[in-house]
């Protein structure tokens, strides 16, 4: 379990630097992050355009698993 819910980014990062935060600050080798609660991106997506497509007031909401969340 993360310490502080939410996370700052720079607009022009790509998921994947989201990810590998998850993973150090959790101390695990798989997580899952899912964009609103129903798709894994792409790693090399950034993060401006995940907001823009799927954000509401300039904040994108990402939730994680340990597992996967759908088989």
């Amino acid at each position: 379990m993360l310490q502080q819910d939410k996370v700052k980014v720079s607009l022009d990062s790509k998921f994947s630097k989201l990810v590998i935060y998850l993973r150090r600050q959790l101390k695990t080798e798989t997580v899952f992050a899912y964009i609103r609660d129903s798709f894994i991106p792409c790693l090399d997506d950034e993060v401006a355009a995940l907001i823009k497509a799927y954000g509401t007031d300039g904040k994108l909401h990402v939730s994680y698993a340990l597992t996967p969340a759908w088989g």
